[in-house]
């Protein structure tokens, strides 16, 4: 690939959508070939993100299950955690017992990938918090629906990892915490973004407060 990032280019990274996204790209160096695998539906979604789909050098998209364990096997690439793509389009926590629905089955078939991919965790974004979703209704609905989840991880043995994420919910360590704790389940645990961490105060105390209930993300941060 000799397709480079021109200096207009570049200063996308530096805004913070732009890093964010940056942030979900996974290179990997195979035998000789350099393997970018760019695991993030903002690439299409946002401008930001296709402004930069631009700038790469022409690559394949796909969502096909199958495709993607062909060229695992073809590359010897690995995966290490699966992000669904409909948590924030169909939230947990909408007042719409449809719309939860669909996004339940979003996270079960997302768990089902991961065990296809043969890694150990899915991230989860577990609802919003808005001014038509009460916080305590949305803390409840989430609950119920993930639980709802809970036996097929289990079963498949692949955790879900709740990334705290600018949805309004979880503002206190505590909380988060308590919230993990009530599936009473070692698959349900945390996915710790410490970038996230940036709009909250007392940084911290929060990492403290929940770090044995992290399972992937800012252990050693």
């Amino acid at each position: 690939m000799q397709r480079s990032f021109n200096r207009h280019q570049l200063r996308i990274a530096h805004s913070r959508r732009g890093a964010a996204l940056l942030t979900a790209m996974f290179v990997m160096v195979v035998t000789s070939m350099l393997v970018l695998m760019i695991c993030d539906t903002r690439l299409i979604d946002k401008p930001y993100g296709r402004r930069i789909w631009q700038s790469l050098p022409p690559m394949k998209r796909t969502r096909d299950r199958d495709e993607v364990l062909r060229a695992m096997e073809a590359t010897g690439l690995k995966c290490a955690s699966v992000c669904g793509i409909h948590h924030w389009s169909e939230p947990l926590t909408h007042p719409s017992e449809n719309v939860r629905k669909e996004g339940l089955d979003a996270l079960l078939h997302t768990l089902k990938d991961a065990k296809a991919y043969d890694c150990g965790s899915i991230l989860l974004v577990p609802g919003v918090c808005t001014d038509s979703i009460p916080y305590d209704v949305a803390m409840e609905r989430a609950f119920t629906e993930i639980s709802k989840a809970v036996p097929l991880a289990e079963e498949l043995k692949v955790r879900i990892s709740i990334e705290n994420v600018w949805n309004n919910m979880f503002l206190s360590p505590v909380e988060a915490a308590q919230f993990v704790d009530r599936f009473k389940s070692a698959y349900v645990g945390w996915h710790f973004d410490i970038g996230n961490m940036l709009r909250r105060h007392q940084r911290k105390a929060r990492h403290q407060r929940g770090r044995d209930r992290i399972i992937a993300g800012g252990e050693n941060a």
